[in-house]
């Protein structure tokens, strides 16, 4: 008689979902543009940011999604030379005003030249087989579209703040008086 606590030859096939998207591997490169579509936070293996993104160079792999991973300390703290700092100061053009917030906002509508490569082993570095290799962005290198500094728009002063009634001469602050006419 067969024990009661193992499984019967018969007994079910367990299936098991993927948690995420798994890039595909292409070559490596300098040469591929992509556009910013999201940012996850994940605190497991000591916390780490993944900057997500849409390929846009033509060719076979256009739309496809690929993350850039930037590992965080455990202290939130960034340093200079972090990936995730780099590239924010690239994003946005100068060093941030306050280093206690970084927001990933400075990505959103900007097409970036990246660098990309396969990952050939695991985190035990035991080489990966062709079905299981899958590529990242190491680096953004530059800024091809979108602006990474703020500007204004010319036939407009420059915004001062306030509330968005006050902006829109709602508020307590009168509107601006119309310049006289010079003909």
């Amino acid at each position: 008689m067969p024990r009661q606590d193992r499984p019967s030859d018969d007994a079910k096939n367990l299936v098991f979902a993927c948690r995420s998207h798994i890039p595909p591997a292409i070559p490596d490169g300098d040469q591929y543009q992509v556009s910013f579509i999201r940012a996850e936070h994940r605190k497991h293996w000591g916390g780490k940011v993944y900057l997500w993104f849409k390929l846009i160079t033509p060719g076979e792999w256009c739309g496809e999604e690929f993350y850039m991973a930037c590992s965080m300390p455990e202290s939130g703290r960034l340093g200079p030379s972090s990936k995730f700092y780099q590239a924010y100061v690239l994003a946005h053009g100068q060093r941030p005003k306050r280093v206690d917030r970084l927001s990933t906002a400075v990505f959103k509508n900007k097409v970036f030249r990246v660098r990309m490569r396969q990952v050939l082993k695991t985190v035990k570095q035991t080489k990966r087989t062709e079905a299981q290799r899958y590529s990242v962005i190491d680096d953004l290198l530059e800024i091809l579209a979108g602006s990474s500094l703020p500007t204004e728009t010319p036939n407009e002063p420059p915004s001062l703040g306030g509330s968005r009634q006050d902006q829109e001469g709602r508020g307590d602050t009168p509107p601006p008086k119309p310049e006289p006419d010079r003909t």
